[in-house]
């Protein structure tokens, strides 16, 4: 018949409980500094518009005398309404494709990858006139995706036929890193 210690078995039991109200501790006290830093850094404004963002639009800006920037962009279209185009532009083989499909999940209407001949550095983002908002709203997707803040730019209209971009609104390009 085996015998055991009472002592041992109890200061057994107390060091797993006092373990487990230490994680439980050090898990809630996570989860409230995540809260407090969501509520510091989030401003509500990013995120789907169906989910109580504004699709990720960047509020209009106001120059130094107190006016509002015309030219910023103040809305955007459903992700479902933007055609676009990604291209591989010097990046990783299959990337375009990769990104193609998390548009594609997100919403967006993705046409098919494709390659740009001509090779670049970094990321960049480019819409058609009209298209502003999109641009921004794309940047924080790929963004998301990627790790990595694309720029915008110009759409290159000189290159259309060559990109085969005529039915794109809007296209990511990824060139080397």
């Amino acid at each position: 018949m085996a015998t055991t210690m009472p002592g041992v078995a109890r200061d057994a039991k107390r060091g797993i409980v006092r373990s487990a109200a230490r994680g439980a501790g050090l898990i809630g006290a996570a989860v409230v500094l995540g809260i407090i830093l969501l509520q510091v850094v989030d401003d509500g404004t990013g995120g789907p518009a169906g989910n109580g963002g504004n699709g990720g639009t960047p509020t209009v800006t106001t120059g130094a005398n107190g006016t509002t920037d015309p030219t910023a962009p103040t809305d955007t279209r459903p992700p479902a309404e933007v055609r676009v185009l990604a291209l591989n532009a010097g990046g990783p083989d299959g990337a375009a494709g990769g990104l193609a499909n998390t548009l594609r999940a997100g919403g967006y209407n993705v046409l098919t990858a494709g390659n740009d001949p001509v090779a670049r550095q970094g990321l960049g983002v480019a819409c058609r006139e009209g298209f502003e908002g999109d641009a921004n709203a794309l940047v924080l997707a790929v963004t998301s995706a990627l790790g990595t803040p694309p720029t915008v730019e110009a759409f290159p209209t000189d290159r259309e036929a060559d990109l085969q971009a005529q039915d794109a609104d809007c296209i990511i390009f990824i060139g080397q890193t």
